[in-house]
């Protein structure tokens, strides 16, 4: 992650890139943490944190959950120190896109309004 500390990065994380930072180490993990320094600005919404909690209440997470000693709600919890809450915004429908990539698309479209005010 050499370099990025010094950049303005302002993310909208997949749920599976911060399912991975939650539960393991490696690149996703070094997101989170960044952000959580504010070396890094992370956007979620409410449908991508339900989304996130469906995923960690998943039953195959319950060993590695146990592990850490951490339930879905604890890390959701310590998610949400280092993000910002936005409400999605609109996006333009398209037939090529993956209509599962939704949240994700339109809490981008909402964040980015941000740094256009």
């Amino acid at each position: 992650m050499e370099g990025i500390q010094d950049k303005a990065l302002s993310l909208v994380l997949d749920t599976n890139i911060v399912l991975s930072g939650l539960l393991w180490e490696g690149l996703p993990y070094e997101l989170l943490r960044l952000a959580s320094e504010g070396k890094v600005e992370l956007f979620t919404s409410t449908l991508m944190l339900y989304e996130l909690k469906d995923v960690l209440d998943r039953g195959k997470w319950t060993n590695r959950l146990d592990a850490l000693d951490e339930t879905p709600d604890g890390l959701i919890d310590k998610y949400l120190w280092s993000v910002s809450l936005v409400e999605p915004g609109s996006i333009i429908f398209s037939p090529l896109l993956d209509l599962s990539d939704n949240k994700l698309l339109s809490t981008a479209a909402r964040a980015r309004s941000y740094f256009k005010s």
